[in-house]
């Protein structure tokens, strides 16, 4: 992405502590081995597929299989969780915002994604700045790496597909995530490459403020300015708001980007970020991430923020931990071994993260099935991939995937 950017130029709740203590020998992390006990979390053997209109389950079938077939088959995908007309100016009201965006992106969604009348938009450009204000006043409030209890819905790159992000929310949390009997845990790019970048951000705030212990927001590599004002999120405020007023959102919704949180911890045992693990200039304790500073402009003032935003793993090991990540031109690649010392360190089982278009399922499990990759934006750039989440439930992660393979690519919305 760095790369890319710069050939385009720039336009006109509770801290966690680690368990595991390490020592320093020659230079060499020499890991404290913690007592033999029984793993937290496992793979589920199954992936589930949900119709992306009524919720319904209509495939299943072995993570093993996956690559050999797609035939799958039907119960209410909430199961799994762990119990069972014309728009108008939006009110200021702090007390009301939330719940009247999410009644309105709500009516947007049925209308075609289409606002009425054309200048709606433009009209509540207040309403949108005051929305994202409260937001990073809700963000400041939380730890740079938040903990999360089971069971939690994750999800990965979402890139401004709100028919997908609406998809999921009516399967999983259909009556709202302050009822829904999940977590909610979204892992970073929200906003730029799709058209919709502004009502997935709208929703998003909107659900976090209606439920602030269950929705965690975390931050990617496309929630700072540098990388949203190159790929379509700054056109898109621009040319939905006009020139003064979209400047305006702009900088409203990527200072609630600069509070966002950097990580979470799921169960306990699982890692949860938008890029990967911490690079070689980090201790590779991960409570160096609660240290970072709140706000923060830009991704160069902080190494390890860098890293979690940006960092990916090593297709294959090259090397025995770390290589710089040649393809983004910032942060590292990072090994299987790379990978083993962070969890250890840490006490944690297994690392949850996004930031990569991976194969055509939505989801990779790689580094000896202890890292697990997310993609929850389906026909990515023109391609023919599913959308995925990750289910954290009863000791199982469980890959949840939204019907939507390449004959429904049309069905995708157009800005009108």
């Amino acid at each position: 992405d760095r790369k890319e950017m710069a050939a385009q130029g720039p336009p006109g709740h509770q801290c966690l502590d680690p368990i595991c203590e390490s020592s320093h020998q020659d230079g060499k992390f020499s890991p404290t081995r913690p007592p033999r006990r029984e793993p937290r979390l496992s793979f589920a053997q199954h992936t589930i597929t949900v119709n992306r209109d009524t919720g319904e389950r209509v495939a299943m079938d072995t993570v093993q299989s996956l690559g050999r077939h797609r035939s799958m088959s039907v119960t209410s995908a909430n199961e799994h969780a762990t119990t069972r007309g014309r728009s108008k100016t939006i009110t200021s009201d702090p007390r009301s915002i939330a719940l009247t965006f999410l009644e309105h992106v709500e009516i947007f969604h049925k209308s075609h994604y289409e606002w009425h009348p054309a200048d709606y938009m433009e009209a509540n450009y207040m309403a949108v700045i005051e929305l994202c204000n409260q937001a990073a006043d809700c963000f400041r409030k939380e730890p740079r790496l938040v903990q999360v209890d089971m069971p939690a819905y994750i999800m990965g790159d979402l890139h401004g597909n709100f028919q997908d992000l609406m998809a999921f929310g009516h399967a999983f949390w259909r009556q709202g995530a302050n009822v829904c009997p999940a977590n909610l845990v979204f892992l970073g790019d929200y906003v730029d490459r799709r058209y919709f970048s502004v009502e997935v951000i709208i929703y998003l705030f909107a659900q976090k403020l209606t439920a602030p212990h269950k929705v965690i927001l975390l931050r990617g590599n496309h929630e700072l300015r540098d990388t949203n004002q190159v790929f379509g999120f700054l056109d898109e405020c621009l040319r939905k708001f006009g020139a003064e007023h979209g400047q305006q959102v702009w900088e409203a919704a990527n200072n609630a980007f600069d509070c966002l949180p950097l990580a979470a911890v799921v169960g306990g045992a699982a890692f949860c970020c938008h890029g990967g693990i911490p690079g070689p200039e980090c201790s590779g304790d991960m409570s160096e991430i609660l240290r970072v500073p709140c706000p923060l402009r830009s991704d160069d003032e902080n190494i390890v923020a860098r890293d979690v935003l940006w960092s990916d793993p090593m297709e294959a090991d090259t090397v025995e931990e770390f290589e710089p990540n040649a393809e983004r031109g910032v942060s590292y690649k990072f090994s299987t071994r790379a990978l083993e010392k962070f969890l250890q360190r840490n006490d944690l089982e297994f690392v949850i993260r996004a930031h990569q278009y991976k194969v055509h399922l939505g989801f990779q499990i790689q580094k000896k099935n202890k890292l697990v990759t997310v993609f929850s934006s389906s026909a990515y750039c023109g391609q023919s991939n599913e959308a995925s989440i990750v289910l954290v439930a009863d000791g199982k992660l469980r890959v949840m995937r939204l019907d939507t393979l390449a004959d429904r690519m049309d069905s995708q919305p157009v800005e009108r």
